[in-house]
């Protein structure tokens, strides 16, 4: 036998909020949709990667503490010195190749 479905939010609680956690709801999804193609885009040594991965990491500060802490390594790596140099040489090389 198939579950009801209900239509009606319980007594007490006001009608926004099942709008307002729908948008929080994207609001995360769109957040890890954007960590995960600036991971894929800094995998694969792309020159917006690095932008874009520093504009996630501010955006990840929020979630805290695992965002925090991701977002303050992202910092750490994405904008060391050793770390610049790196990611510039190996972008590099891989815009070499591709244009062979």
């Amino acid at each position: 036998m198939p579950l009801p479905m209900v239509r009606e939010m319980p007594t007490g609680i006001p009608p926004f909020v099942a709008w307002l956690t729908s948008v929080v709801g994207l609001a995360i999804i769109a957040v890890a949709a954007a960590t995960a193609a600036a991971g894929v885009g800094l995998l694969q040594y792309r020159s917006w990667a690095r932008t874009f991965a520093t504009i996630v990491a501010v955006l990840l500060l929020f979630h805290f503490p695992i965002g925090t802490a991701v977002a303050v390594y992202a910092f750490w790596v994405l904008f060391s010195q050793e770390g610049q140099q790196y990611y510039r040489s190996r972008s590099e090389n891989t815009s070499e190749a591709q244009a062979r």
